[in-house]
């Protein structure tokens, strides 16, 4: 008896001292795991084969489960494969068609054409020619090249904001929504508020835009603080003459980042310009009929 349970209490200590050490070499094997995931990553950007560099992260990533310390390492690690040139060649192309994006869209695009045709997959160009698209409103181009990128790297944050800037020009206001809820992560905080801005805009929903835009900060942006001032005005005239004010912020913006967010506020402003026009001209006519 005596000596079966002196059996059961060694069987009991055995067991506790192989759990303890399972979750003291637990991290170890997963920092093994992690390493040798970017070690594979980094031999195949190293042959020149970008697309399966980034893949071999992806995978693992979308099926492992891995702590906070290693993710971050491997979203790290995918950032460099995605972000990095090869040549020169390349990278100057890059420098060229951002320096010249503000002022010429198309020869921008043409330079990004060529960028990309000697680093297929190269995430730097790719999401360069997507600012191209949206500042150029080609929305279903900036959507198609999103999409492109996004299925072969999911985790390309800035891409997955543009995809949704492309949405909102093309009214997918459901698959936002969706992906502001699912994907909540994935969008900082004032992403999120310029976004819901942007379909209220859309939606010509003034209380929604204005609580929005307010939420974004407005104040630290010269055209959304032209937006809200526009929002709020209630006559028609004074409406008309701050819509005129705005077009013209939008037309002298110079920034390449300013233009991508706020475009499709310029854009919404600009397609009632007849409007206002019709407004100032009404009004007018009846200042000049009192006058005689």
């Amino acid at each position: 008896m005596i000596k079966n349970k002196t059996q059961f209490l060694l069987t009991i200590k055995k067991a506790a001292l192989i759990g303890v050490a399972f979750f003291l070499l637990l991290p170890i094997a997963q920092a093994s795991k992690k390493n040798r995931i970017i070690k594979s990553s980094q031999e195949f950007f190293s042959k020149g084969q970008r697309k399966a560099s980034i893949e071999v992260i992806v995978k693992a990533l979308k099926n492992q489960v891995f702590n906070k310390a290693d993710s971050k390492a491997l979203l790290e690690a995918l950032s460099r494969s995605s972000l990095m040139f090869y040549t020169e060649k390349a990278m100057k192309k890059h420098s060229l068609a951002k320096s010249v994006l503000a002022s010429d869209t198309q020869l921008a695009k043409l330079i990004l054409k060529e960028a990309l045709l000697l680093e297929p997959n190269n995430l730097s160009i790719e999401q360069l020619m997507i600012k191209q698209h949206l500042i150029s409103r080609e929305c279903r181009k900036a959507k198609m090249v999103s999409s492109e990128v996004l299925s072969t790297n999911p985790f390309a944050k800035k891409v997955l904001l543009y995809a949704q800037y492309a949405n909102i020009c093309l009214e997918n206001f459901s698959e936002i929504n969706r992906l502001l809820k699912v994907k909540r992560s994935s969008f900082a905080r004032s992403d999120r508020n310029h976004l819901r801005a942007l379909m209220a805009l859309k939606a010509q929903s003034k209380k929604d835009a204005k609580q929005y835009i307010q939420r974004f900060g407005g104040s630290k942006d010269l055209i959304l603080t032209e937006a809200l001032a526009w929002l709020s005005q209630e006559k028609e005239l004074k409406k008309a003459q701050r819509a005129r004010f705005l077009l013209k912020s939008c037309e002298s913006e110079k920034d390449v980042k300013n233009k991508i967010l706020n475009v499709y506020v310029c854009e919404y402003v600009g397609s009632i310009e007849a409007d206002l026009k019709g407004v100032i001209k009404k009004e007018s006519l009846d200042e000049t009929t009192k006058l005689k």
